[in-house]
């Protein structure tokens, strides 16, 4: 008979593997930036900078993911059906219908903000969002959606769909659990940075537009078993709300949000049509079991991934007060890199071990079960 405290912490694995790979991307970054200090490779604005060390990283992670995280943790093997027509249709078919959901809860959310007097702005403006200069050079633009859409849609479906939905299958949850389930970090990982910026509203619509879109895609997974399907689903939501954005910041780019405004015309009616032909049997579907969702060892799986996306940014605090002070120096740059390089390695390394070692010890319980 599993003790308590295995029970507890039987979606152990999940969450610490989610942390590792958070924390991967954040140690490609860093490097990168370590050697800009050194050889000049990055742009020498911020914001651009900040584009290109994301999309390298989430290139290398996603490769990291691939090639080492999923073997290692016997996800290998795992049910991955051929990419197929009928996949391709479920995918196309499911982009309307997840516009429409996401379109509706974001129109909700702005009005409860404007009768509350709240003002809901992205935690990436003035970080990862493009501004009018940037225009100039189309090479800004391409690395912009370079980042939406090739970038994260690679790294977070490996991550978020691809790894942790079998994780947690494995582990006991049906499919539906496994989708709330996935769904619910991968929503807490947009989080932060809107809560850094000290703008609660729009950490609130961010988390509810991604946990839509991800509760969707999850399905599409589940549904189709090959990760390419949400992989493309990503791409094409990330890259008609950078179209949009794109329109705003110039009147001679109108024709961008005209071109959104069209795409939408078209599919909510699709989308529409669609969420009533379709969204019922998804939604019975996620919910005919959720058990797991209510015990201790769900919370105590949430608990352990905030913790560990928590410790990234305290990590950041805790060496710059080491280092004397909330600005830091030109000489104090290359040291502060290296110390959080390798203090993000300690704690993926941590995390990653973890998980692998519990991983073991689930199979060996399995394999030898108490007599």
């Amino acid at each position: 008979m599993e003790n308590q405290d295995g029970k507890a912490l039987r979606f152990f694995v999940p969450a610490a593997v989610l942390v590792a790979g958070s924390t991967l991307l954040s140690i490609v970054q860093l490097i990168l930036l370590g050697i800009n200090l050194s050889i000049p490779i990055l742009s020498d604005e911020s914001i651009i900078r900040s584009l290109q060390t994301a999309l390298v990283g989430q290139l290398i992670a996603a490769i990291v993911i691939g090639v080492l995280f999923i073997p290692m943790l016997g996800l290998r093997d795992v049910k991955n059906n051929p990419l197929s027509s009928e996949g391709f249709k479920r995918t196309f078919l499911s982009i309307p219908i997840i516009m429409t959901i996401a379109f509706i809860a974001n129109l909700v959310i702005l009005l409860i903000f404007l009768s509350l007097g709240l003002v809901s702005e992205s935690g990436y403006t003035g970080v990862l969002y493009l501004e009018e200069e940037h225009l100039a050079d189309p090479m800004n633009v391409i690395v912009f959606f370079a980042v939406g859409c090739v970038g994260a849609p690679l790294f977070e479906e490996l991550l978020y769909r691809r790894t942790a939905i079998p994780l947690m299958e494995e582990r006991g949850m049906h499919e539906g659990e496994a989708i709330v389930g996935s769904t619910l970090l991968f929503a807490l990982a947009h989080v932060p940075l809107d809560l850094l910026n000290g703008n609660v509203p729009g950490a609130i619509q961010h988390f509810v537009g991604v946990f839509i879109i991800g509760f969707f895609i999850g399905i599409v997974y589940v549904m189709t078993r090959n990760v390419v399907y949400p992989i493309i689903i990503h791409a094409v939501m990330n890259g008609i709300a950078f179209v949009a954005y794109i329109g705003t910041l110039s009147a001679s780019l109108i024709v961008a949000i005209i071109f959104v405004g069209v795409v939408y015309l078209v599919m909510l009616p699709i989308g529409a049509y669609m969420a009533y032909k379709k969204l019922g049997q998804w939604i019975s579907k996620v919910t005919e079991n959720l058990e797991n969702v209510k015990t201790l060892a769900f919370v105590i799986m949430i608990v352990i991934y905030l913790v560990g996306i928590t410790l990234l940014p305290l990590i950041e605090l805790a060496v710059i007060i080491i280092l004397g002070g909330e600005l830091l120096t030109a000489e104090m740059i290359m040291t502060y890199v290296i110390i959080l390089v390798a203090s993000y390695i300690t704690v993926a390394a941590i995390f990653f071990i973890l998980s692998i070692m519990k991983s073991r010890t689930e199979m060996s319980l399995t394999t030898y079960p108490e007599q």
